[in-house]
């Protein structure tokens, strides 16, 4: 690996801003906060350095550094899917939050079976209110 140093046990990893975002480079920088310190430089526009030090005594940075490779690539595709599936989330979103002309048909249903509501809960809120807006 080209864009990998290793020096005193501590990796160095070299990417390239052009073909990684920086949501995934953060993202698989996060996932190693538990294994080693973590170092993010550079100009985020161009490269970014991310230098891996290991936290537990024998670890080897090379593997962290293929490990961290693994998850870059691995973020990138989920960042990329989720570009991409945005605005099908966002639509279906709309659709289940969007305002039922006949929401009062659940709890028409809910009349015609004898369910046992002490609290009130199945009471549409309409019918909780005085015209003034205030609690009866």
């Amino acid at each position: 690996m080209k864009n990998v140093k290793i020096d005193c046990g501590v990796a160095t990893i070299t990417v390239n801003a052009k073909m990684h975002t920086k949501p995934a480079t953060y993202s698989a920088a996060n996932m190693f906060l538990e294994r080693a310190y973590v170092i993010l430089d550079g100009d985020p526009d161009t490269k970014i350095e991310v230098t891996l030090e290991p936290k537990k005594e024998g670890s080897d940075p090379k593997q962290l550094a293929g490990d961290f490779m693994d998850e870059l690539i691995k973020y990138e595709d989920y960042h990329q899917r989720a570009k991409q599936t945005r605005p099908i989330k966002e639509a279906i979103l709309q659709r289940a939050l969007a305002t039922n002309e006949d929401s009062n048909e659940i709890f028409d249903l809910i009349e015609d079976e004898d369910i046992d509501d002490p609290e009130g809960i199945a009471v549409p809120w309409e019918e909780t209110q005085h015209e003034d807006g205030k609690d009866q």
